[in-house]
């Protein structure tokens, strides 16, 4: 999704026109990522994907449209299984798609973002996809979010500034995107989305860095965890005291690779609260060294391979150094899911598979 944020930015700045779909809700099974969006240029070329088939093809001939009127438009369609098969997609399913037309000038928010996300940075961009009567704001208009305040675009009244930044407060928690309802004439907020006919409708949309995975130990179930962990959208460290396992050439993949003792590793790590961790060293003591010291960080997950008896022994003498069930509970041991993995592909598997579930679905 920031490919086509970026081809956004550049379009602009180089005076150029298009127009971008976003999709901003779906009902059922449908065949695009929930944070889908397709940019058309002036050209007819296109970055990104709505979805593929038929349905691609419709919303780029409405952007095409779009782009002659300069008028914001929210798509739907639906479509049943039958309906699916006729057009070209693999499943049925209705989906919602704000088109926006782009102009060079009519605003530099799209060129704050990019550099934003290009910093790094966090932001969820809020976007006007319904205004009755032209009620609290203009169709299409932008904001942006940055932490717990606005930091750019329209001004929008107190009642519903505190509601939608409480709403972006969780999309950027979980990495989802969030539609909210106000009511036209006081402002306050529409709580069932599907009865909100004549509110005022406003998409929220995060753009969040990767989240970082430090993954210690460069061994097989490390080297595997790293690839498949990278591919999913993690950016990836990799620490080992070994420097032929924490080397960039065995870990290509990887963004980084530190060497380290275990014991001192931690303390020079950026470990956050949207941070996870992966403990797969060569030996139960260097998994115990770590996760002593990892269970003082506010890191979102952490997952420790071994077996459950392992798990008990580690647990006793954490508790016998004060650490509390509660501490405890954090600790995903045996670390994935369980999908009876053996070999050390398939237990990389399992657990990029839970990384991506803890990400996704906060659980």
């Amino acid at each position: 999704m920031v490919p086509v944020l970026e081809e956004v930015a550049c379009l602009l700045a180089s005076g150029r026109s298009g127009a971008l779909a976003t999709l901003v809700k779906s009902r059922g099974s449908v065949p695009m990522s929930h944070r889908a969006k397709l940019l058309v240029r002036d050209d007819g070329t296109q970055e990104g994907t709505i979805g593929g088939g038929c349905l691609e093809a419709d919303v780029w001939q409405e952007a095409r449209r779009a782009m002659k009127r300069s008028a914001c438009r929210l798509l739907h369609f639906h479509l049943n299984h039958d309906a699916a098969a006729e057009t070209g997609l693999t499943c049925g399913g209705n989906v919602d798609i704000f088109l926006e037309p782009l102009h060079p000038g009519d605003s530099d928010i799209y060129a704050h973002l990019a550099a934003l996300c290009q910093e790094n940075g966090r932001a969820v961009l809020g976007t006007v996809i319904a205004a009755p009567d032209g009620g609290l704001a203009p169709l299409g208009a932008h904001f942006l979010i940055e932490g717990a305040a606005f930091r750019e675009g329209i001004e929008l009244p107190p009642a519903v500034t505190s509601s939608l930044l409480e709403s972006a407060r969780d999309c950027q928690a979980l990495d989802r995107s969030a539609l909210c309802a106000f009511d036209p004439r006081t402002g306050e907020p529409v709580p069932a989305w599907e009865r909100a006919e004549g509110a005022v409708r406003i998409f929220l949309d995060p753009f969040l860095p990767d989240p970082a995975l430090f993954l210690f130990g460069g061994g097989h179930v490390g080297y595997f965890t790293a690839k498949l962990a990278r591919m999913a959208g993690f950016h990836v460290t990799v620490i080992d005291d070994r420097p032929d396992f924490a080397d960039p050439a065995r870990f290509p993949d990887a963004n980084a690779c530190v060497v380290a003792p275990f014991d001192s590793a931690v303390a020079s790590l950026p470990i956050d609260a949207s941070s996870y961790i992966v403990i797969v060293t060569r030996g139960h003591r260097h998994d115990g060294i770590v996760l002593e010291q990892v269970l003082r960080t506010p890191a979102r997950y952490i997952g420790m391979i071994g077996s459950r008896r392992k798990a008990k022994v580690l647990f006793d003498d954490l508790s016998g150094k004060g650490f509390t069930p509660e501490d405890l509970a954090r600790i995903r041991t045996p670390v994935g899911l369980d999908i009876g993995a053996d070999t050390p592909e398939e237990v990389a598997l399992s657990i990029a598979a839970e990384l991506v579930r803890c990400r996704r679905t906060g659980q």
